[in-house]
């Protein structure tokens, strides 16, 4: 009675996490993880369904189709993490598994020809999915939020005790149904792991993508006026302390406005697109690059002076230059006007971007491609 009790319990269960996910995702862009970890509840449901009826009808056909289904539906639940985890390849490694699993539950009985070897089959096979579950959220471990670590963890430690216990139960001849009640068990958390930990990853995720979008340009893919703000701020502090300089690059694309004009929006975009690719070349891992909006953009370049920042500006100058911009209506060659400037210790973004930028307007007004540097009397034109 305990078992057929859980048994239900297991049914309304994983019809409950299906509602939840289902609810969850109303409204919402349809998610590639979400919609087949619904599915394998739902296959689930179905599978312990046919599991109750066969604890009413013993020796029936039931049993094995639920036992199938249930692997099929906790197979289906592995290969949703595995989405989730950027892995499209999942088939090839879950259901060649699923289908020796349920080649082991038909043919264990049979082989082993003990009681309780039916019983043994299925939950190793129940484990063996778990575990191929929770190693979906194992990899780049070191980078890994506390939520994964914690899931996969609890997934692999429940995966261990369905297979530790229902060993434990067939060498003890305690396995006489084909579900044990510790199995049931670890199968109620499972799916409670499995089902609250892919809501609360997909939410973590979509938390981080608002972040990221919050600091990205979209179209260049590099800090927007935000993000590079952002970065900027510890090295602003920096320069109160006495030590290398920092400093700062304001670019934009001459007669940009032009291109536009005379080409169209995707064309200009194009070109955005085609600058930062040629700045990012030109620059070391520990620069950064960022788009301040439409064609103007900054440059951090920490521990670097200003005869150093011009060489720097210099060489980006020339790359755009030697690097035409290909479309299907013509060849479009661009430049760029740059102003720089350090980070002073008096200053405050506000007075470090009027400084720069005031430079970089210089640059124009001489005929632009060219640099400038915002000290009185540094002014450079090449």
């Amino acid at each position: 009675m305990e078992l057929k009790i859980l048994m239900l319990v297991m049914i309304l269960g994983h019809l409950s996490l299906s509602f939840a996910l289902i609810v969850f995702q109303i409204g919402k862009e349809k998610s590639h993880t979400l919609w087949p970890s619904t599915l394998a509840k739902l296959l689930q449901v179905v599978a312990w369904a046919l599991l109750y009826a066969a604890q009413s009808h013993p020796g029936s056909i039931l049993a094995q189709i639920g036992s199938c289904g249930l692997l099929t539906g906790l197979a289906v639940d592995a290969g949703a993490m595995w989405l989730w985890a950027r892995r499209p390849d999942w088939p090839r490694v879950i259901l060649p598994l699923l289908f020796a699993l349920i080649l082991l539950v038909v043919a264990l009985p049979t082989l082993l020809a003990m009681p309780g070897a039916a019983a043994l089959g299925l939950a190793l096979g129940v484990a063996m999915l778990c575990v191929a579950a929770g190693l979906a959220l194992f990899p780049d471990w070191v980078q890994a939020t506390a939520l994964r670590r914690v899931l996969a963890v609890c997934i692999i430690g429940i995966a261990l005790c369905i297979a530790i216990n229902a060993f434990l139960d067939w060498r003890n001849g305690r396995a006489d149904q084909l579900m044990t009640l510790n199995t049931v068990v670890s199968l109620y958390l499972f799916a409670l792991m499995n089902g609250f930990g892919m809501l609360l990853l997909t939410r973590e995720e979509q938390e981080s993508d608002l972040t990221r979008l919050a600091t990205i340009d979209p179209l260049s893919g590099v800090p927007n006026r935000r993000g590079f703000f952002n970065a900027l701020a510890p090295w602003m502090a920096l320069a109160r302390r006495p030590g290398q300089p920092t400093s700062i690059i304001v670019l934009d694309l001459d007669h940009f406005k032009r291109i536009k004009e005379n080409y169209g929006h995707a064309v200009g975009e194009l070109v955005i697109r085609t600058m930062v690719e040629i700045g990012q070349r030109q620059l070391r891992d520990s620069d950064l690059i960022g788009r301040l909006g439409g064609e103007e953009f900054a440059i951090l370049l920490p521990r670097t002076d200003v005869a150093d920042a011009v060489v720097v500006a210099e060489r980006i100058r020339n790359a755009i230059m030697a690097a035409p911009v290909k479309t299907e209506r013509a060849v479009i060659y661009t430049t760029a006007s740059f102003g720089l400037t350090t980070i002073r210790a008096d200053d405050d973004a506000v007075a470090l971007f009027k400084r720069a930028d005031e430079a970089r307007l210089q640059a124009k007004k001489l005929g632009g491609n060219r640099v400038a540097e915002a000290a009185p009397g540094a002014e450079m034109a090449f």
